[in-house]
């Protein structure tokens, strides 16, 4: 049988600029880019009520991850200081936060099916991303992938059990930002509207076919459009698909994805045994370090975006936009390099040198 693995990110920032009265004092470290590189060189985690934040540091081995080594290859070379924080280099860097004693899971009367849904936030010193993720069996023909996303989508029944209380994927995601702001802000800061959500859903899914299955050589627009149709979480007519057509990508071994730009994407891959020098854990890796792609880069993206329209010459918005113009390259994912390349709202985006996020690095 197939398995689909379903993620679902949003994309949050602090609207109001950094006061240590409105913080908790275990987490002002993340103002200061001294005590934050201090931090994750100690490697050592951070427990609060909700959270645990937990600094990368296994995931730079080349030998078990592809991504983050190429991530840190970028990061580390952002010049440039930024004024009241530092090292503009140091800004980029996410921190991982574990929730702790999340209740869960998957519905069972939507679902047919038990089981836990992970959740990891990944969390900057401009904001953060909380990521919901599933895996479900699925239908080697496109059409199940559609299913699982409209489902995603339904208020009645809601997908999801939330403390054994039925829960929209909506309602999961605002329950996570709930315990970022309970953890990181101080009481008196509870009132205030300390962020802004920038980038309310997106969706990365991956499906891995059964063992033998084919898939065509031409990828036909009706099963596009159902793969679109899972990201978007609606069945899709011709006309709505051709409104705004996706981009398509071939990853070899008749591996594919569809991109909507505005919902999310879907990858289709081969069973892992049907492909030559692969191992049981190589479709997976793709799909894990491919979220992780996306998810910090719509970040980043959004950070640009929200700056620039107040101050265009911001250095927070400089060094994001050069690690959007350097990770494609380094990183040298496909899918991750197209969507880099073609992602319209990039166009005009400042970086230094006037040069395009998209575009090679210097």
């Amino acid at each position: 049988m197939a398995r689909a693995v379903y993620c679902v990110f949003d994309v949050h920032l602090w609207s109001q600029p950094f006061v240590a009265a409105d913080f908790d004092p275990r987490v002002h470290f993340l103002w200061s880019s001294r005590d934050y590189r201090e931090m994750r060189s100690q490697g050592a985690k951070i427990e609060l009520a909700n959270l645990v934040l937990l600094p990368l540091n296994d995931e730079f081995d080349l030998r078990r991850n592809h991504f983050w080594p190429r991530y840190q290859a970028v990061a580390s070379n952002i010049p440039g200081t930024i004024t009241s924080f530092g090292d503009a280099c140091d800004l980029v860097w996410p921190l991982r936060c574990r929730p702790k004693n999340l209740d869960l899971t998957l519905n069972e009367a939507v679902w047919h099916t038990t089981g836990k849904v992970r959740s990891t936030i990944w969390l900057w010193p401009f904001g953060w991303s909380s990521t919901l993720e599933i895996d479900l069996p699925a239908d080697d023909e496109f059409d199940g992938l559609l299913d699982i996303g409209i489902a995603l989508r339904e208020k009645d029944p809601a997908p999801l059990l939330l403390k054994g209380k039925a829960v929209g994927v909506s309602g999961a995601l605002a329950h996570l930002s709930q315990l970022v702001r309970q953890d990181l802000c101080t009481p008196a800061a509870q009132g205030k509207a300390m962020e802004t959500t920038r980038l309310p859903r997106y969706v990365v899914c991956a499906l891995e076919l059964s063992k033998g299955f084919q898939i065509r050589e031409n990828i036909p627009v009706a099963d596009q459009m159902l793969l679109i149709g899972a990201v978007r979480g609606q069945e899709l007519d011709l006309a709505k698909f051709l409104s705004n057509r996706p981009l398509f990508t071939r990853l070899g071994y008749g591996n594919f994805a569809v991109t909507d730009f505005d919902a999310g994407t879907a990858i289709v891959q081969r069973h892992w045994q049907d492909r030559p020098g692969t191992k049981l854990e190589s479709n997976h890796c793709f799909y894990v370090n491919t979220r992780n792609f996306f998810s910090i880069f719509l970040t980043l993206h959004r950070m640009i975006a929200y700056i620039t329209v107040k101050s265009k010459d911001d250095a927070r918005a400089v060094a994001a936009a050069s690690v959007l113009a350097s990770l494609p390259i380094e990183y040298q994912n496909k899918l991750c390099s197209d969507f880099a390349a073609n992602y319209a709202p990039l166009h005009g985006v400042p970086v230094a040198g006037n040069k395009s996020p998209a575009g090679p690095a210097s």
